[in-house]
């Protein structure tokens, strides 16, 4: 099947209610976004491929061609994705959402970014699909305890950001492993894949606008809101030793301040964080 590409420039909105549903699952279809994207404060240029080894490094790639800010590709699987820490991300073919985008923010908001991509797609899936879901520091995106997506920020040529996403929208139980979730679990029934995605790209250019707007004040009361992490005991490791404490707040940065049980705090800018059940 061959790859295609459109631009989408017009406003963002679901199908109406008097259209017949789309069908959820099947290939992704780039023509039922046309209608759902605006083209400020980003213009997006989406590309489709049914089968890559990562969004990740094609995305790495356009930015060292120069493509622009909101260039973006999206793939039906990959063969070699990950995740954070060099982990795989895997995800049965024409089930989830798996994307990476072109973003070309100014330094100062490079340590919020993750952050800030996190509440776009969060908001994102709301929109689409009405669910809310909870923050895990500093990018994951859960339902209960479950992981639902993950972001991906790596810097690239030309002072780029390439931004990867997985999210689980229409794989089962059965595919997902024990610690995950999707859309259609939560919800009982599969769900188009392409609403989710205009939702998150404008959600997205939502929030990189209003950062170029109004600065980037807002990011962390928003990530407090939207996060049950903050009061909870918390596993991370350090230097090789695993550690249990408690999550206090973020550091105005992003970093997350931990407090351990003999009352010393630690900043942590990345590494593996769960939250310990209780």
């Amino acid at each position: 099947m061959a790859s295609r590409t459109i631009t989408v420039r017009s406003k963002i909105g679901l199908v109406k209610k008097s259209k017949p549903p789309e069908p959820a699952l099947g290939p992704f279809r780039l023509e039922l976004m046309e209608p759902q994207l605006p083209a400020k404060p980003i213009s997006w240029a989406v590309r489709w491929e049914p089968r890559v080894a990562s969004t990740q490094d094609l995305a790495r790639a356009a930015a060292g061609a120069g493509e622009p800010e909101g260039w973006t590709i999206v793939t039906d699987y990959q063969e070699r994705g990950r995740g954070r820490l060099g982990r795989p991300w895997l995800a049965a073919d024409q089930r989830d959402l798996l994307f990476s985008l072109l973003l070309y923010p100014d330094a100062s908001l490079l340590s919020l970014l993750p952050l800030l991509a996190g509440l776009a797609l969060a908001e994102g899936v709301r929109r689409a699909s009405g669910l809310s879901v909870d923050l895990k520091w500093p990018n994951d995106l859960l339902i209960g305890e479950r992981k639902l997506a993950g972001v991906l920020l790596e810097r690239g040529p030309r002072d780029a950001v390439a931004l990867g996403v997985g999210l689980n929208v229409n794989s089962t139980g059965a595919e997902l492993p024990p610690q995950a979730t999707s859309i259609a679990v939560a919800l009982g029934h599969p769900v188009p894949r392409e609403p989710l995605l205009a939702a998150a790209l404008d959600a997205i250019g939502e929030a990189v606008g209003r950062v170029r707007r109004e600065g980037s004040g807002f990011i962390l009361p928003a990530w407090r809101k939207h996060s049950s992490m903050l009061g909870r005991r918390v596993s991370y490791e350090e230097q090789g030793q695993a550690r249990v404490a408690t999550a206090e707040d973020l550091e105005p940065d992003g970093a997350l301040r931990v407090r351990l049980d003999d009352g010393t705090r630690h900043r942590l800018y990345a590494g593996d964080v769960r939250m310990v059940r209780a």
